[in-house]
């Protein structure tokens, strides 16, 4: 492992991308915490002075360790509990902060065929509302109670889809047809939505987008399987959309389309969405109030 400097600024071909759409260079060594000296500032309580620390390899690749924080450091939501091989596109979560980890594919050791799936996919994201990002009281039953995350995770789980964790304390579910077959089709589907509506009128605390459409699954250098491409950008931007305008429910034309009869639906309004051309209509369940 180069711990040399000099050898990542002669070609800083990896960085890091935040929310902000700032980015950071990796050079060898880049660690990530509290205080001023590390490369990578996080002012929060919930960061540990020196959090974790990401390094290039003799082989070109790069790796995040957790330096033993108290509140962990994750990969596409999954704890990181060693050190671990970072791939383009990889989502890096400390404390409140989510960055992406930036690899080039002309510089990016390539993924084997085998860890590349394509196919059309269900898309699902959910996030908290604002009633959903209140702290519970201090009763018993509170401290027992099922989150709505949670709930939703079950639901995912029991109709064989796949769940990561995504911006705002959420989640993103999938169904790749092309691995599912029939447990990925418009009935089940119709399941899962009817499932989460019932969780959603009853606490109001989360809303959720449902999309269709191709989408590419790689198997990253973490192990972990991440669903890439257009089709994914463009449900994420429907998230932000339906957060800024405190929308229970989104489903997109393709989606409706797929559902068919088995899911009832409405018009709902017609938006532009940045980099997907003209405005596009989008759908809400037919028993759904507007807001949340």
């Amino acid at each position: 492992m180069s711990d040399n400097p000099s050898d990542a600024r002669k070609t800083p071909d990896a960085w890091l991308e935040f929310p902000t759409k700032e980015k950071v260079m990796l050079e060898a060594i880049c660690t990530i915490g509290r205080t001023p000296g590390n490369r990578v500032v996080v002012a929060s309580e919930k960061v540990s002075r020196r959090h974790a620390v990401i390094r290039k390899t003799d082989a070109g690749q790069f790796e995040l360790t957790d330096l033993g924080s108290s509140n962990g450091t994750y990969v596409n939501g999954h704890r990181v509990g060693a050190t671990t091989l970072l791939a383009d596109g990889c989502i890096i979560e400390i404390g409140m902060l989510k960055m992406v980890f930036r690899f080039p594919p002309a510089v990016a050791p390539p993924l084997c065929p085998e860890d590349i799936s394509e196919g059309q996919c269900w898309l699902l994201i959910a996030d908290a509302s604002e009633r959903g990002c209140r702290t519970p009281a201090e009763g018993a039953d509170d401290k027992t109670r099922e989150s709505w995350n949670e709930r939703l995770q079950r639901i995912i789980r029991k109709y064989r889809g796949t769940a990561q964790r995504a911006l705002n304390e959420g989640l993103l579910a999938y169904w790749l047809e092309t691995e599912g077959g029939a447990s990925a089709g418009a009935a089940v589907i119709t399941s899962v939505l009817e499932s989460f509506r019932r969780i959603q009128i009853q606490t109001a605390e989360f809303r959720f987008v449902v999309h269709h459409g191709p989408v590419t699954i790689r198997l990253n250098l973490a192990n972990v399987r991440v669903p890439t491409g257009p089709e994914v950008m463009l449900a994420m931007q429907l998230q932000r959309l339906a957060r800024s305008a405190d929308l229970a429910l989104i489903i997109t034309e393709n989606a409706r389309a797929s559902l068919g009869e088995h899911f009832p639906t409405r018009a709902y309004s017609r938006a532009e969405l940045r980099g997907y051309g003209g405005k596009h209509q989008f759908y809400t369940a037919a028993d759904t109030k507007e807001r949340i």
